[in-house]
């Protein structure tokens, strides 16, 4: 998609998708300068409680879910970089944090065909993943956070 239909498309956004746009863009590009410049543990504080998973009797409909971690892929359409998985993941917790929602991150770990170490992150909302399913199997999870 070029950058003109790009900002066509963002003009056409109702104001809620603008908001939850502009705040996805910024968490991401603030936790891309976290992760490449700073140490995990400078960071790992603001994931939340470590070892917990949120419980929420909360049930939100597919629309619900669907709108914050459309935000992020939205968001990370514009960047000239693609985001990985962990930075997607945090920048989709704290979304959700703003809007009182609780979510539990995962990160895991699992070896590729060569036997090398290789990590995932991924989160669930309200039992269901909503950044970060595809492959999430194959990892052992080695720290969540609620």
């Amino acid at each position: 998609m070029s950058l003109l239909s790009k900002t066509f498309r963002y003009f056409t956004l109702k104001k809620e998708e603008k908001l939850l746009f502009h705040q996805a863009l910024n968490l991401l590009i603030s936790w891309k300068i976290r992760i490449v410049f700073l140490p995990m543990r400078n960071y790992v504080k603001l994931f939340g409680e470590k070892g917990k998973e949120a419980t929420s009797i909360d049930v939100p409909d597919a629309d619900e879910i669907y709108k914050f971690s459309f935000a992020i892929h939205r968001a990370d359409s514009v960047l000239p970089w693609r985001s990985k998985c962990l930075t997607e993941a945090i920048a989709t917790k704290r979304l959700l944090a703003r809007y009182n929602k609780k979510s539990t991150l995962f990160l895991g770990v699992a070896k590729d065909e060569r036997q090398k170490l290789i990590a995932h992150a991924w989160l669930k909302y309200s039992q269901k993943i909503i950044m970060g399913e595809k492959g999430h199997q194959k990892f052992t999870v080695v720290e969540k956070f609620a």
